[in-house]
Parts: structure tokens; sequence; C-alpha cells
């Protein structure tokens, strides 16, 4: 009935219509794509205007030696946009993600870190697996879903929230019905009360 998408500054109604959306400030998005330009194996990918992009890098020139879910994931990214004709004009940025195409958590993290450290006032950044996601101050998975809880005046106790990644601990946080996968990372583990080896496995548990 809804799309929660960007990390939860964009929420839409069945219709596809718009109830809530929120943007990174136009000045902090371009000083933080500026600073991940030159890193060797950083992708950086932009929801803009309502159009995804990847940033032509010198990263994306060789790709030889990447794994071959990094390979089709870039295909599928297929949009592409110049630095100088990102920045030509200012823009609406509704999401930014960086991420490792040799899929590198400490890389991750220690962006992550980094991006809090220095820009947490305006904005929000979480790791989901080897990439870091950025969002507007405020918005999160668990914060566009309480919007429509809200909305729809449904209780917390009958939200089911499954999620394999850092960016889903919001969602966690707002239900016990927390799911996450046997695989994912311990910590993310101690974090849901709920661990199943699939989606199916998640559903059946909760029809049962």
């Amino acid at each position: 009935d809804y799309i929660i998408a960007c990390n939860g500054s964009m929420v839409l109604n069945n219709n596809k219509e718009i109830i809530l959306n929120k943007y990174i400030d136009n000045d902090i998005a371009e000083e933080i794509i500026r600073s991940f330009l030159d890193k060797n194996d950083i992708c950086i990918h932009l929801e803009v205007n309502g159009e995804h992009y990847l940033i032509e890098t010198n990263s994306l020139e060789n790709t030889k030696d990447l794994s071959e879910d990094i390979k089709e994931m870039l295909l599928r990214f297929n949009n592409r946009i110049k630095v100088e004709e990102l920045f030509a004009i200012k823009r609406v940025y509704s999401f930014i993600s960086i991420f490792s195409m040799k899929k590198d958590i400490k890389i991750a993290e220690e962006a992550k870190n980094l991006l809090i450290e220095k820009y947490g006032q305006g904005l929000e950044a979480y790791r989901n697996q080897y990439f870091v996601d950025i969002a507007p101050k405020n918005c999160s998975k668990g914060n566009g879903l309480r919007s429509i809880l809200e909305l729809d005046n449904i209780k917390e106790e009958n939200l089911f929230a499954i999620g394999d990644s850092f960016n889903d601990v919001s969602m966690f946080e707002l239900t016990n019905n927390s799911f996450t996968f046997h695989h994912v990372e311990e910590e993310l583990k101690r974090i849901a009360n709920n661990h199943v080896s699939s989606v199916k496995e998640c559903i059946i548990n909760i029809m049962d």
C-alpha cells in the first residue's frame, strides 16, 4: 500500500502520490561528493530530481577485476553523469550512496563514521553492508514507517519488519516483531529479535 524510498526521505501511497519528501542540502551534498570523487574503489550513486545516476569517476574505468555481481549492478545503474555536468546547476538530492566496488565493509564503515562526524548535524548516514546510504537529517526507514503508522492509525505491535543491514535498525527499534537473517553480521543479529533463513520463512512465522 505504501513505498518507503531513499531510506525514508520519500514516502508514497498506493497511487504513487508523494506524502513525504525531504532533501539533502545542495551545498552539503556537493561537498560530500567532492570528498569521495578521487577515492580508489569508491563509486557514487545519486538520486537527483527524480533520476538515478552514477558519477563518472576513475573507479569506473577499470572494472575487469570486479566480482560478477558488482559488474551486473553497475550495468543496472546505466545512467552516468559527468562531475562537470552535475555541478553545473543546483540540484535536488533525495539520496546519495557511496559503495566499495570491492565490497570492502571496512571502507564503508570508515566512510560512514567520517560522514557522521563531519556532517551529522545535517544528514544521516547508515552502513548498508558495503554501501553507505546518506539521507536528509531525521530520515530513516523507521521514521518513514512511523509516519505510515500514524497516518493509518496502526499500532506498533501490528508491525513486522525484516532487513539485512544497519540501515534497517530504525525499523527494528519500532517493533518487537523484528526479523533478520542467519547470515548477517553478528551485531545486527543481536538487535533483531528473530532470525530466519529467508523472507518466506519470515512470512510463515508471521502467518503461524
